[in-house]
Formats: C-alpha cells, sequence, structure tokens
C-alpha cells in the first residue's frame, strides 16, 4: 500500500491571537508576492503599450482589433523573449488570445454594463 504524504498546510494563527496580528500576518505574507506580480504587470502593460504605439505608427491605419491583438501577441513575445524560443511562442499566443478576448468583451461590457464601460474607455 503506498504512504500517504501529509498535505501542506500554510500557517495556522495562535489559538490566542488578536485579529489584528492575524491581519498583520496576512499582510506580511503577502506583500512579497503582491510585489513581484505588480512589477511583471507593469513590465507587460509597459511593453504592450509600446508595442501598440510602434505599429499604430507604422501601418498608418485607424485603431483596430488587428492592432490591438498583434500588440498583445509582441509583448507576450517580447516578455518571454529570453526563455527561449518554446516559451516565447507560447507568451505571445497568450498575449494575443488575451488581448482578443479583451476586444471581444468590450462590446458585451458596454451592453451589459454601460456604467462600468464609460470608466474603462480609455482602456481599449
Amino acid at each position: 500500500m503506498a504512504e500517504e504524504r501529509p498535505t501542506r498546510r500554510p500557517p495556522q494563527a495562535e489559538h490566542r491571537e488578536s485579529a489584528k496580528l492575524r491581519i498583520n500576518r496576512a499582510l506580511n505574507q503577502g506583500g512579497p508576492i503582491g510585489h513581484a506580480f505588480g512589477s511583471r504587470f507593469g513590465i507587460v502593460a509597459m511593453l504592450f503599450t509600446r508595442t501598440e504605439s510602434f505599429i499604430r505608427d507604422q501601418c498608418d491605419v485607424a485603431d483596430d482589433w488587428v492592432n490591438i491583438v498583434a500588440a498583445g501577441a509582441s509583448a507576450g513575445a517580447l516578455y518571454r523573449i529570453a526563455s527561449g524560443p518554446r516559451s516565447m511562442i507560447v507568451a505571445g499566443i497568450l498575449g494575443g488570445v488575451l488581448s482578443g478576448a479583451a476586444v471581444a468583451g468590450k462590446p458585451m461590457l458596454q451592453r451589459f454594463a454601460p456604467k462600468l464601460s464609460a470608466r474603462l474607455d480609455y482602456l481599449l
């Protein structure tokens, strides 16, 4: 019979620990993770905006969904360029799909949540 591995659990709060200490512990553990993800998203956003501007300047066409999808694919590929060709291709496809989903979801958002759409108009 195979031996069952014990499940790994996050550190448990002390029995008589106050809510303030529990919140402090959660914030201390979440800070470095949030910082790392924030930095990564910032880099991808910068790559996306720069590639979209470059594509728009080179094509001399109005903003359309093709520019946005191409910028998403380029940003994903550029972000993972140092990890090798396979990782770069996967990230490029993922970036194109996600930016295409954002473009496709915009009309639905305008229809079902017009107030939220008006606040997010500057994004797409």
